[in-house]
């Protein structure tokens, strides 16, 4: 279960591979607890959840506790991504970044594919955006 702080611990301790936890948490307080109980390896604040001051305490934090720190980035908008990079120059201790890869609903829904194609095709296609309107045989 995500919340179960004793068992990412005992994770942490079993694995190589580092164990990131972090996205969904508001402030130092929560990754204070888990820091303490190294329930984690690589701390994970969202800018977007957390605001710059408190990921900056987070990171400041995490560094006192010798783990790295990945600003991860949710589906916000430009500004919250803008916002965790600058987060992420700041730090100490900054690893990589971590964001999500699937675009959101209604953006899924504008790039979902047709067929047949029209005349111009998908619009998220690569290149020009023209696209043969033949059927498959």
């Amino acid at each position: 279960m995500p919340e179960d702080v004793g068992g990412h611990a005992e994770l942490a301790r079993r694995i190589r591979t580092p164990v990131a936890v972090g996205e969904a948490m508001r402030n130092r307080y929560e990754f204070a607890d888990w820091l303490g109980r190294r329930a984690l390896r690589l701390a994970q604040p969202d800018v977007a959840r957390t605001g710059i001051t408190e990921a900056m305490s987070i990171a400041e934090l995490a560094s006192a506790h010798h783990v790295p720190v990945a600003c991860h980035h949710s589906v916000g908008l430009g500004i919250a991504l803008a916002a965790g990079i600058h987060v992420s120059s700041a730090c100490a201790d900054t690893r990589s970044s971590s964001t999500s890869r699937t675009p959101s609903r209604s953006r899924r829904a504008s790039c979902a594919p047709r067929w047949p194609p029209g005349p111009r095709g998908s619009p998220c296609r690569p290149g020009p955006g023209w696209a043969s309107t033949s059927t498959p045989t």
